[in-house]
């Protein structure tokens, strides 16, 4: 994925968060330092993760899903800019 979209910055595998929380992901995601981020996962850690960059709401992330947060990662501090489940392409979990 990373060649295919002419990513050009380093590719960190993050084993400690499989068993991670809420804020083990937002400490991980803050560590980033405003580089831009690709993170994948599993719920229902992203859905949390995700409501509390936003500030709340009744997110959820289905499987294949992805998403666009802008902003920081701390409570409250990103704006959700999109949000896409693979229903909405052709295929996959709705």
């Amino acid at each position: 994925m990373a060649a295919a979209a002419g990513w050009k910055h380093a590719i960190h595998t993050l084993d400690r968060l499989y068993h991670g929380g809420v804020a083990d992901l937002l400490a991980a995601l803050a560590a980033a330092d405003g580089d831009p981020v690709v993170a994948f996962g599993h719920e229902p850690v992203w859905s949390a993760t995700i409501a509390t960059i936003v500030g709340g709401g009744g997110l959820v992330m289905v499987t294949a899903a992805a998403a666009c947060v802008e902003g920081e990662a701390e409570t409250g501090g990103g704006v959700l800019r999109w949000l896409i489940a693979p229903v909405a392409l052709g295929g996959g979990p709705s």
